[in-house]
């Protein structure tokens, strides 16, 4: 859908890590910038922490093994496509770690504040995909999409155009 991603390590692009998915070599502190046309957005900050691991130490142990330490929002991710749109859009919801079932406050929020549209969505094993509608009246500009699962919260950019 014309995304563009840039990865960051302690604050600096990785050379060639421009795909929506980046799997880390090396301790740091991860970020992605997304861009489309001339909106962007970044990700929360997530640290990763690299041990070595001893040679006689098998693959599937290895991989259970890593210190991999998420911070607070890492296991919430919103998408939002087409994004800017005409007010037809579909949310994609994915929620690592949560029970099988779970209800979602989706919000969208104006420029100046305003709650323009709510509804609660229970969750499919931690997933959502929900088309989305806004009435037509709605005015063109920035709006934030806010979604809560218990205590996180996530929020995304989305423009709206005709």
């Amino acid at each position: 859908y014309g995304y563009i991603y840039q990865w960051k390590r302690d604050g600096l692009a990785i050379p060639g890590a421009t795909s929506p998915f980046y799997k880390p070599d090396k301790t740091g502190e991860y970020q992605v910038k997304i861009i489309q046309g001339s909106c962007f957005d970044w990700s929360g900050y997530t640290k990763v922490t690299m041990e070595c691991m001893k040679t006689d130490t098998t693959v599937n142990r290895a991989l259970t093994n890593n210190n991999i330490i998420e911070s607070k929002h890492d296991s919430l991710f919103v998408k939002i496509f087409p994004n800017p749109n005409n007010g037809l859009f579909t949310l994609e919801i994915n929620m690592i770690h949560t029970k099988e079932t779970e209800q979602v406050k989706i919000e969208l929020v104006n420029s100046i504040g305003q709650i323009v549209y709510q509804k609660l969505i229970s969750t499919n094993n931690g997933y959502i995909n929900e088309h989305m509608e806004l009435e037509k009246t709605a005015p063109l500009g920035m709006y934030f999409l806010q979604v809560t699962i218990g205590n996180k919260v996530e929020t995304t950019r989305m423009m709206l155009t005709k």
